[in-house]
Parts: structure tokens; sequence; C-alpha cells
């Protein structure tokens, strides 16, 4: 969950009924793309439907203003309402199972996070600022956040690239101890697509 969330922390998309997303998902054409390449690169925990939901948390806070910690906090709490009941409970038992597997480490969930969540804000800060900047631009066209989505979701969608991702393995990996990693591994093995960054 950590990192699915984090690597959220970036990105957004929406819906647009005129536009089908494409089978290369990459040519960032339609607003679905990001969902699609987020869930192509990085996890198949959930599908792309579920995915855009949560990227919409960033989207809207990113056009509302707020700050990247602001963000991050808003993904923690909300991301989860955004699964059905079988993953809600899933998700928890991973969580869980990370809890008891960081425990004899003296290591936490919220160590994790606290551990990686300011060099990645740190790392995202460039591309935060450049939707920033195209949420600012669409909202001073008279665009509400709302109509400002699409256009956001275009700019991240061309930033969801495998460089950036693994990019962000290697960050979160060379922040937290090695058995932190494997317990991150090991208890969210349905969560992330290990095995492309490790």
């Amino acid at each position: 969950m950590l990192f699915s969330l984090i690597i959220s922390f970036f990105l957004a998309t929406a819906a647009m009924a005129s536009c089908s997303t494409p089978a290369t998902w990459g040519n960032c054409q339609c607003p679905e793309d990001m969902a699609q390449g987020i869930y192509q690169l990085v996890t198949r925990f959930t599908g792309p439907a579920i995915i855009e939901k949560i990227l919409l948390i960033v989207v809207d806070d990113i056009c509302a203003g707020k700050t990247p910690a602001q963000i991050k906090t808003d993904l923690i709490m909300s991301a989860p309402t955004e699964l059905p009941p079988s993953q809600t409970a899933s998700l928890l038992g991973m969580r869980n199972d990370l809890g008891e597997c960081l425990k004899p480490l003296g290591s936490s969930e919220q160590q994790l996070i606290d551990k990686v969540g300011g060099p990645l804000i740190e790392f995202l800060n460039g591309p935060y600022n450049q939707l920033k900047g195209v949420a600012e631009s669409e909202k001073k066209s008279g665009k509400t956040c709302t109509d400002a989505r699409a256009a956001i979701l275009k700019a991240g969608c061309k930033m969801v690239k495998p460089e950036m991702i693994a990019n962000i393995f290697k960050l979160c990996k060379a922040k937290i101890s090695p058995d932190e990693w494997r317990c991150a591994k090991t208890s969210t093995p349905n969560l992330i697509l290990w095995d492309k960054y490790d």
C-alpha cells in the first residue's frame, strides 16, 4: 500500500466519454491512459477503474493547491476507501502482515512512510510543480478543477515511464533497511509488481 500510494502522489486520471483507452497506453492520448500505465507498471491488485478513482484524489488536490505533504496524507487516508470491500479486507490483511513482519525489527508501517516520505516528496517535486503549472494554467483560462482534470492527467501520463517508476523504487529501497524491504515485499506480494523493480 505504501509504495503504490506514494507513487500515485503525482499522478491522476479522469474519464472522457469521447476517448477510449488505446492498446498502447504510453501514447497518453486519453485521460484513462495514466491509470492503465500504473496498472501495467506498478500493481495488479486493483484494475484501472479503481486506480483512476485514487488518482483523482491527487489531481484534485494539485488543482486545489495542496502541498505534496498534504496530498500524501490525503492519499493515505482516502485511497483505501475507494476499494471494494473484498480488496479492502485483502489490503488490511497485507497491512497486518507487514506490521507483524516489521515489529521484531523495531519498525512499523508508519516508520516506513516517514523514512521514504520526505525523500519521495523531494524526488517528485519537479513533476508536482509541472502538474501544478498545468492546473494553474487551466484555472486561469476559466476552467474548474473538474474541467482541468484531463489536461493535468495527460501531462502526468507522460511522466509515468518505467525508468521513473524504477527510480522511485530504488529511492525507497535505499531509505529503508534490507530487512524492512524484505518485509514490504513478502507482506504485499499481490499489491506491487516487485519482480519488475528488485
